[in-house]
């Protein structure tokens, strides 16, 4: 049997951790036969990267742009590149003395490490152009063969509470507007439709409560309403300049069938699917719109209404809070306030309960260690693989590596009850 080797994190298996908090686990070496090494390092990675090529005409020889010119232009491609990094540790797990190879008996030997995540570090994604990964990786240094690796990635979520920002995403959003037609020599009457949601910041698993209003005194039908959640990721490259690339993506839609269309409302429940947070770190932008598009009849160009939304980590009603000091893990203490079960297999923070946005105050923060679970119905998220992602293997480029490690980021994803509507 060939060499077997594993990283395991320490009561946390699908590998999820907050920034700030301390990564702890340990790599497994399985060795049928005694083994001669040089050394065995363990390689802790984190970092946002962004990169595209892009092609482009020059001229040649600085020829004026005619059509004969045109003809001996070459194409140029240029790379646009950016990183920054976040967790960069290094630390050999067998003590050396000097460079003589040493062997390592047959067996199964452990060996533990320890990180601090830093609190700046932005959350884990994977993108076209760019991605933000934290992979820890064991290389087994070989004399006279090639080394050999082991390499595994775990997701970093930096919180977002959605708590602490009531004024810009707890406020109710509405947006109206009229529009009238043209039929030569006269005008319609006024087609007017409005947008509800009683706020604009929402976590995933939950739903958007969309409450569309139609007031229509053309004579333009109108068909259907569209809903839809867009993810839109600005990529800025460092070098050779500083250059923006964007992409978007639907990551959740849903139709309706307007039946009366002269006066009525429609309402809508859009879940969101595990997704990333709303973010930003200095060269990877994740932003979202629910875009609703009011689809007309009569040859008529659609109506599309556009609201920022903010996706977060922790829902209205919820506040995270560190513990302090460290448990016995070497982690730090996360842990759910009200007696609500832990959800399994990962680490995730402390919530206490605040008062939700402009409700009356509470003689007391946080409620006692003895306090009834407060009735805010849900419970604690559960820790999901994104949706519409394809797994990457990250150990992409070793030819050496040891098995396919294949990975996609997974988010926090709650479980609601009935949607809150206006």
């Amino acid at each position: 049997m060939p060499t077997q080797c594993a990283i395991k994190f320490d009561s946390n298996p699908n590998g999820v951790f907050y920034s700030g908090q301390t990564l702890t686990g340990h790599v497994e070496l399985h060795l049928d036969n005694p083994k001669k090494v040089k050394n065995l390092k363990l390689i802790i990675t984190g970092c946002a990267e962004v990169k595209w090529t892009k092609s482009k005409l020059s001229r040649r020889n600085g020829a004026a742009a005619t059509a004969a010119a045109n003809r001996w232009r070459r194409i140029k491609r240029e790379t646009y590149m950016g990183k920054e990094e976040y967790i960069a540790s290094e630390v050999a797990l067998i003590p050396r003395t000097n460079d003589d190879a040493i062997e390592i008996p047959a067996g199964t030997h452990e060996y533990k490490f320890t990180c601090q995540i830093p609190s700046n570090a932005a959350t884990s994604f994977e993108g076209e152009h760019g991605r933000v990964r934290y992979t820890v990786r064991a290389v087994l240094y070989r004399p006279w063969k090639f080394d050999q690796t082991c390499t595994i990635a775990f997701t970093v979520l930096q919180p977002l509470d959605l708590n602490h920002e009531p004024e810009k995403v707890g406020q109710p959003m509405k947006l109206e507007r009229s529009k009238n037609f043209w039929f030569w020599p006269c005008i319609s009457g006024p087609m007017h439709f409005s947008i509800e949601l009683p706020v604009s910041g929402y976590v995933s698993g939950q739903k958007i409560p969309i409450t569309v209003n139609l007031n229509n005194a053309s004579n333009i039908p109108i068909q259907a309403i569209r809903s839809k959640l867009v993810r839109k990721v600005c990529f800025i490259s460092q070098t050779p300049t500083r250059k923006a690339r964007s992409e978007a993506k639907t990551v959740a839609k849903m139709l309706t069938t307007v039946t009366s269309d002269k006066s009525n409302q429609y309402t809508q429940d859009l879940v969101i699917p595990a997704t990333a947070p709303t973010g930003k770190c200095p060269i990877i932008t994740v932003e979202y719109e629910l875009k609703v598009k009011v689809k007309l009849g009569g040859f008529r160009s659609d109506q599309e209404m556009t609201i920022p939304i903010t996706i977060g980590t922790v829902p209205f009603g919820m506040s995270p809070k560190l513990e302090s000091p460290l448990n016995n893990s070497g982690a730090a203490g996360f842990g759910w306030s009200g007696g609500m079960p832990m959800p399994s297999g990962v680490a995730t923070p402390l919530l206490s309960m605040p008062e939700l946005p402009n409700a009356r105050s509470s003689p007391l923060p946080y409620p006692p260690a003895t306090a009834a679970p407060p009735a805010i119905g849900f419970l604690p998220p559960s820790y999901q693989e994104a949706m519409n992602q394809s797994a990457v293997n990250v150990n992409d480029g070793e030819p050496n590596a040891i098995g396919f490690q294949a990975y996609i980021p997974r988010y926090p994803v709650y479980n609601f009850g009935s949607p809150l509507r206006m």
